[in-house]
């Protein structure tokens, strides 16, 4: 696998700080502490691509499943990026896909994760249609090789 050539399905990259906090009794990132880097670039993608503001109430979208795979221990002050795309759409929910990758002179894949999110009807507590307008936002960033 070619790192480099493989980056480039993902348009969007959220770079993240590793705290003191983040690391667990062997001094490398704890594992509980990826998923909040999940939300982190999720949060980025909303705003960039999505166009949200920040507004709690304009989110409507639920976190169903996370999957992740640990490839490389990430230690206080290793350089990440956070590699994020939507891999798949559906008519309620879509799949994100990131890569964690430790930026030093080497690139090296520290972890692959996925998420499904699942618009949701807050006032009807009930599942929904993802609205055309976020879906046409994903498409038109994520371009044609996005699995609809």
């Amino acid at each position: 696998m070619n790192l480099t050539e493989e980056l480039k399905k993902f348009k969007l990259q959220t770079p993240i700080s590793v705290r003191y906090n983040d690391l667990d009794t062997l001094h490398h990132v704890n594992n509980a502490t990826y998923l909040m880097y999940l939300e982190e670039a999720r949060v980025h993608y909303a705003r960039q691509v999505l166009g949200w503001n920040g507004d709690l109430n304009q989110l409507d979208m639920l976190l169903a499943s996370v999957k992740v795979d640990y490839l490389q221990p990430v230690f206080l002050n290793s350089p990440l990026v956070i590699h994020t795309r939507v891999s798949k759409i559906g008519n309620k929910s879509f799949e994100m896909e990131y890569w964690i990758v430790i930026e030093e002179l080497e690139r090296k894949l520290a972890a692959k994760a996925s998420t499904v999110l699942v618009y949701f009807d807050m006032k009807k507590q009930e599942t929904a249609p993802i609205p055309e307008k976020m879906r046409k936002a994903i498409l038109d960033f994520e371009g044609d090789d996005l699995i609809t």
